[in-house]
């Protein structure tokens, strides 16, 4: 299991949204969870000790907001982010006790607390509902991190949440169905929610959306 060596802390919210969604992304291929986390805030002592023992016993803490941009919680300025099943898991089996008796906690990234955004969001929607440029890249691990950075300033400018769903298709379809905003004359299927494994049938193409949002139109038509 692996531990972030670094807090980040930078004081640019954007920025802070851009590395966290970086880190989640890498961290969800890297162990296969998903990529919704729980945030745990506490003072910037009990967080370095946090993650250098790799253990919550003994640290006073907080659950508050997924995306810890929206300032501390009772004055707690720093924020240890785990994956939310695991700590959903540990809670159903044992209680808030039950996370002291843990060892190792799974860390997918930690720092300190920001309080506003810096600048224009920017991200995965901007003027009109168009995304930026499509991501070409075809390293792995810049893939994770340009799409984590633009869900999780998604995530923040409309308020969801940070899980996507992934639908395949062609290239042509894929620019077609973001020019358009829409899957009208669109071959397309659903795949794994992280486009990382190659592509789905003859579809080497993504186009990523909320999972809130295909839940909720899949449960009203299908």
């Amino acid at each position: 299991m692996e531990f972030p060596a670094g807090p980040l802390t930078t004081r640019n919210t954007n920025l802070l949204l851009g590395l966290i969604g970086a880190h989640t992304f890498r961290f969800a291929v890297q162990h296969g969870v998903v990529t919704e986390n729980v945030c745990l805030y506490m003072m910037q002592e009990h967080a370095r000790l946090c993650v250098e023992n790799q253990t919550l016993a003994g640290l006073p803490w907080t659950v508050g907001p997924e995306l810890p941009v929206h300032g501390p919680v009772d004055r707690r300025d720093w924020f240890v982010l785990v994956p939310r099943r695991w700590f959903e898991n540990v809670q159903a089996n044992g209680g808030d006790q039950a996370f002291a008796a843990v060892n190792p906690i799974p860390v997918v990234a930690w720092g300190r607390v920001t309080g506003r955004v810096t600048g224009r969001v920017t991200g995965r929607v901007t003027r009109g509902a168009h995304p930026g440029d499509p991501i070409a890249v075809v390293d792995a691990n810049l893939l994770l991190d340009e799409l984590g950075a633009r869900t999780f300033r998604f995530a923040y400018e409309h308020g969801v949440g940070t899980e996507n769903r992934c639908f395949y298709m062609d290239q042509a379809d894929a620019h077609h169905c973001v020019w358009y905003h829409n899957f009208a004359f669109v071959a397309w299927t659903a795949g794994p929610p992280i486009p990382v494994y190659g592509p789905v049938g003859p579809y080497d193409w993504f186009v990523a959306v909320p999972r809130h949002w295909y839940d909720a139109v899949a449960a009203n038509g299908g």
